[in-house]
């Protein structure tokens, strides 16, 4: 018995004792641990680097595209504003309404005027008008008669009763993708005549906040006050720059008097952290080929020692 833990302590001994574990050793202290340690600080000084490179060109964009699309949505709010301030439809009304102007008058002035204030704008998909009294005289621009009936159809007795509580502001409502700007006509009298509506190119208004999406291979979701991505959990939204599982996010929200604007980009890390992977994988195959023939290295050395020691003494 004593014998046997004699040679065992000897086969052991001798592992340490031959020339192929002392290159081994000195492969481990002199290369393979200095090149882990020196990958490991690598990854990190490039993590690093790509991180805040990464967040400061994201940052840049997402605040230039959302200033962009908050222009599209403010130009948009002031020239639905201005159907009350330039009182030519308060007029046209007036007039029609005390008997000094004929139906065919009233119409047609009326249809003139938003004609010139609305149709060449790209924005609009059309633009419509009724006085809340008579929401049956229906009027629009020539170039957007199936989205103006779209709305008569579907969306009118909404647009009144949203009209009640809507005062003097503006609201983004939506109905089957598409986006309406709703915005009661008030005379000086401060009293609510009519109602105009402005129907909103989705694609054209949110332009900005797309491209920038598809630039960096990413998803965009937008809400405008009851319109947009309405579906989306903008209740947890956390502003500015956060990271959520693989997903890099970026949120802003704003309010004012005339309307709500919530933007949420999500993109993929690994897509925008790709410089960062690109170094790491290779390392981390390199670190486990090496770890492999460490350990081959070690099971033949070890299997040589138990040839030589089970020779006779």
């Amino acid at each position: 018995m004593e014998n046997e833990a004699r040679k065992e302590k000897k086969r052991f001994g001798a592992i340490f004792n031959t020339l192929r574990f002392q290159i081994l050793a000195i492969m481990l202290l002199c290369y393979l641990i200095p090149a882990l340690l020196l990958g490991l600080f690598t990854q990190q000084i490039l993590l690093k680097s790509v991180r805040e490179k990464t967040e400061s060109a994201l940052t840049a964009s997402v605040e230039h595209a959302w200033t962009l699309t908050d222009e599209q949505v403010q130009h948009a709010v002031a020239l639905a504003r201005d159907a009350v301030y330039d009182g030519e439809l308060a007029d046209a009304y007036e007039g029609w309404r005390l008997g000094g102007t004929t139906d065919a008058e009233f119409l047609r002035i009326s249809r003139a005027y938003m004609e010139r204030k609305y149709s060449r704008d790209s924005v609009f998909t059309f633009a419509a008008y009724f006085p809340v009294a008579w929401p049956e005289l229906y009027m629009y621009t020539r170039s957007g008669y199936r989205e103006a009936m779209t709305f008569l159809n579907g969306m009118q007795e909404e647009a009144l009763r949203l009209g009640e509580e809507l005062d003097t502001g503006s609201r983004f409502i939506q109905k089957d993708g598409q986006i309406y700007l709703l915005r009661n006509l008030m005379n000086l009298r401060m009293e609510r005549y009519g109602m105009l509506v402005l129907g909103i190119d989705r694609a054209k208004m949110f332009a900005p906040v797309l491209s920038l999406a598809e630039s960096w291979h990413g998803s965009a979701l937008l809400r405008l006050d009851e319109a947009g991505d309405t579906g989306a959990d903008w209740g947890g939204l956390k502003e500015g720059l956060s990271e959520e599982g693989e997903s890099i996010r970026y949120g802003k929200t704003y309010r004012n008097d005339d309307y709500g604007m919530d933007l949420l980009i999500t993109l993929n890390k690994r897509e925008q952290y790709r410089e960062y992977y690109l170094f790491v994988y290779p390392y981390h195959v390199e670190r486990e080929v090496y770890r492999a023939l460490a350990a081959v290295e070690c099971i033949i050395e070890i299997k040589d020692v138990h040839v030589f020691t089970d020779l006779p003494e």
